[in-house]
């Protein structure tokens, strides 16, 4: 991510060949004006600028800069994950340490590169900017039942499971006492998740609060982009999401493509 400094001794270099409205254009995101996804350029000035490596450099610098702003303001904290750090690679917006602890935000900025290494073909060129992508959370209680059934279901498939092996079972520390022992290691995660869920009546206070200021930040992000709630198609692969212990938790996912940036929102219910 080039500073603030930086792009503006890059941006002289081409104030001769732009136009007053693009050089002012360029000069308000640069400032933080208003958010580079809003409509406030023409599309055939918007698709000159796209073609330009400043332009691609200066609508990150607002995106990425806009949205801590916003995060300031609900008193949330920002992190950058590098190529090599894991999920949610970029900026990433995150709740405060006394709230429930989620992701928020993440804008993902970096060139992507090709994995085979291939030779780039001339002329080629990407307008793409990057990914940003919001997280909600939602009280949902029907979510909450169908997680409870979910784990139920997987338990008393577990309870009745066969075991593969039943021809070794004399065998000491063979496959039949791995399958087995494995078996009850996941029969008691099942067991304790189903007694969490069970006891889990009402959410808690730090659930609450980062449900507050997960929708109270989507609304701010949104209206900074100029969208709403109607502008985001929801995709086919939103639903069921599996964890680590195989347990169903309730994810519905929206898209809206603009043209150089996707913007995907995803809503956890809880």
């Amino acid at each position: 991510m080039y500073t603030k400094e930086v792009l503006i001794e890059e941006l002289k270099k081409y104030r001769r060949v732009l136009s007053s409205n693009m050089n002012d254009y360029l000069d308000d995101i640069l400032n933080l004006e208003y958010s580079v996804l809003r409509e406030n350029i023409g599309s055939d000035e918007r698709d000159a600028l796209s073609q330009l490596k400043i332009y691609k450099a200066i609508a990150k610098y607002n995106i990425y800069h806009r949205a801590i702003m916003i995060g300031e303001k609900l008193g949330l904290q920002s992190s950058i994950a590098d190529k090599n750090y894991g999920f949610n690679i970029g900026l990433n917006i995150i709740t405060p340490d006394d709230c429930e602890k989620a992701t928020l935000f993440n804008f993902d900025y970096f060139e992507k590169t090709s994995i085979n290494k291939k030779p780039i073909p001339q002329g080629y060129r990407t307008d793409n900017i990057g990914k940003i992508s919001l997280f909600q959370m939602q009280e949902d209680i029907e979510a909450r039942e169908k997680k409870i059934d979910d784990v139920l279901e997987r338990l008393v498939n577990l309870q009745y499971a066969q075991n593969p092996y039943y021809s070794n079972l004399d065998m000491v520390g063979g496959p039949s006492a791995t399958w087995e022992l494995n078996r009850q290691k996941k029969i008691e995660s099942f067991e304790e998740r189903l007694k969490d869920l069970e006891n889990k009546e009402h959410i808690t206070e730090k659930e609450k609060k980062c449900i507050e200021l997960s929708n109270e930040f989507i609304r701010l992000m949104l209206e900074d982009y100029g969208l709403s709630e109607d502008d985001f198609t929801e995709v086919n692969n939103s639903g069921l999401v599996k964890n680590i212990y195989l347990v169903s938790s309730l994810r519905k996912t929206y898209v809206k493509k603009l043209n150089n940036i996707t913007v995907e929102k995803s809503i956890k219910l809880v």
